[in-house]
């Protein structure tokens, strides 16, 4: 099947704020444990400085492979969501199924072009949410196309 549309959440236009602040702490801090590491008095500030080096680069990694292991993907007659990286939960909607599809994008995501989007089908509850997705007006669009087919 042809996909019209396959994107994972974007990480840094989803929130540049928490992103950048995490980036700059890496060499910030990297810098002060390698300056305070050759001195004994300073032992406990360059243990901190490599604490919070590790941890910066740990929550990085762990968003990095967050946002990969969910993807949204639109056919002609599908929209398939997966999430998970060893143990998959996959939702599948027949695009005539879909009721609604409601995009919410603040005025930081607007600027950098993300949304969340969420699809409804049958209840008051949707059936997909995803926060960050690139383009989301496009995925709406897209649904409404691909319904009027």
């Amino acid at each position: 099947m042809e996909e019209l549309y396959s994107e994972n959440p974007a990480m840094f236009r989803n929130h540049p704020f928490r992103f950048t602040f995490l980036v700059l702490l890496i060499p910030v801090f990297g810098a002060a444990a390698v300056s305070l590491g050759g001195d004994p008095a300073n032992t406990a500030l360059a243990t901190a400085s490599v604490a919070v080096l590790g941890a910066a680069l740990l929550i990085l990694m762990f968003w990095y492979v967050q946002t990969k292991a969910a993807k949204l993907s639109i056919t002609k007659e599908h929209i398939l969501y997966e999430v998970g990286l060893l143990s998959k939960t996959r939702t599948d909607i027949d695009v005539d199924n879909i009721r609604s599809v409601k995009v919410n994008q603040p005025f930081i995501k607007r600027i950098f072009g993300v949304g969340n989007i969420k699809i409804y089908t049958s209840g008051d509850e949707p059936e997909i949410v995803v926060e960050g997705l690139p383009h989301p007006n496009r995925i709406r669009e897209l649904i409404q196309q691909l319904q009027n087919d």
